[in-house]
């Protein structure tokens, strides 16, 4: 665990030609004006998600993701709306970047535990910003979910690194991620891995994770594929 850690603060301090996609983590920078972004991510083998962001307003995207999950209880998840619009824009001078956003689940799936869904609608509102110092850039949240149903709500926060390499083409990201629900404590963990550019609008993610809290997965897989079209 310790040697695991101090390799992500290793690459944060040596080593941004592009930001993510990370796990958790989202960016104060968007996607562009009339981008769309398609992603696909698979996590541990048993659950896969597709997600599509278009930036139709400048400094404003749409982010919609449905998630489908694997095994003896299959099906599709409750689908996620995220809107994001970026406050104040990084400059030369003052390169920090700000966002908020808006993330609403829409209990499309009903109320079925099999495929984590509850049936119930929830609200959450994220502060994002970005920064990039030399050759890495930062990327903080800081958000709380108002969970469907009485005394769940919900805060999450992550922190994620883009570490550019020597290779114009490869990136290492890491990430630290929390969230508490109230009355079920709290979870936590740490990421790593690498961004390879197959194209200039084609980028495949790794990324291997440890959990930090009792309540967190020992470890976890990804993959994502994200690919940008105009």
């Amino acid at each position: 665990m310790g040697k695991f850690l101090w390799l992500i603060v290793y690459f944060c301090m040596v080593s941004v030609a592009w930001s993510g996609p990370f796990w958790v983590t989202d960016t104060a920078i968007p996607v562009g004006p009339g981008v769309y972004k398609l992603e696909e991510s698979f996590t541990d083998v048993t659950s896969l998600a597709t997600s599509i962001e278009y930036e139709a307003i400048p400094n404003m995207s749409l982010k919609l993701t449905l998630p489908y999950f694997t095994g003896s209880h299959s099906g599709f998840g409750d689908l996620e709306v995220k809107s994001k619009i970026r406050f104040v824009k990084g400059r030369e001078a003052d390169p920090l970047s700000v966002a908020g956003q808006i993330v609403i689940k829409i209990p499309t799936a009903g109320d079925d535990p099999a495929l984590k869904t509850s049936g119930e609608p929830d609200v959450g509102f994220v502060a994002i910003a970005s920064k990039p110092f030399n050759r890495v850039i930062t990327h903080g949240n800081l958000g709380y979910i108002f969970i469907g149903g009485p005394g769940r709500d919900q805060l999450k926060y992550s922190l994620g690194f883009d570490v550019k390499t020597q290779w114009k083409m490869l990136n290492f990201i890491g990430e630290l991620y929390g969230q508490r629900t109230s009355g079920y404590g709290s979870i936590g963990g740490i990421l790593g891995g690498a961004t390879y550019r197959l194209s200039p609008d084609l980028v495949l993610s790794g990324l291997l994770g440890l959990g930090l809290t009792h309540s967190s997965p020992d470890s976890t897989a990804k993959v994502l594929v994200s690919y940008s079209l105009k």
